[in-house]
């Protein structure tokens, strides 16, 4: 599952929009460990905002408006 996340970039030249469901996903757990939660967002967060740099184009969320909120401040970050 990971390795699908950390490579996804090369689905783009297949030509379609990528969409990603990752919210509250276990392999979150599993990378977090003892640190884990039940909403998971932090985990949440951090692989969005990865495969968005990724060039992802659509996120599928439990939390939007937490993720709406990472993302732009991201954005103001990285500008």
């Amino acid at each position: 599952k990971i390795i699908i996340i950390k490579n996804i970039s090369i689905y783009h030249s297949l030509g379609i929009t990528i969409l990603l469901g990752i919210t509250r996903k276990k392999f979150i757990k599993e990378l977090s460990i003892k640190n884990d939660s039940s909403s998971r967002i932090g985990g949440t967060i951090s692989s969005c905002i990865f495969g968005m740099m990724q060039g992802v184009q659509i996120f599928r969320v439990h939390d939007v408006n937490e993720i709406n909120q990472s993302i732009k401040v991201f954005k103001e970050f990285i500008k």
